[in-house]
């Protein structure tokens, strides 16, 4: 793949959708699913995110769930559609 943003891992088709689901975070229009050891989970569906986890058998997942982490360089990564928050 050519695309500068992928780079073998979960990814989005461009930085703007990135940017969105962040914005949808602050804003309250992304729904808060629970937390990750490393940030927030967060559900948006207006923006795809791809996961990417050939380990566990994901190529190119579609997903709407994405991992909000750090504080000063934030990041935003799309997360599996089926993750959960542990008791």
């Amino acid at each position: 793949m050519a695309d500068p943003l992928y780079t073998g891992t979960s990814y989005f088709k461009n930085h703007a959708d990135a940017q969105s689901v962040l914005d949808a975070y602050h804003n309250g229009s992304a729904s808060v699913m629970g937390s990750h050891r490393e940030g927030f989970v967060v559900r948006y569906d207006n923006v795809p995110g791809y996961n990417h986890n050939p380990g566990a058998g994901y190529l190119d997942q579609p997903t709407n769930l994405f991992l909000i982490k750090g504080t000063r360089s934030v990041s935003v990564v799309p997360i599996s559609p089926n993750w959960t928050p542990r008791p």
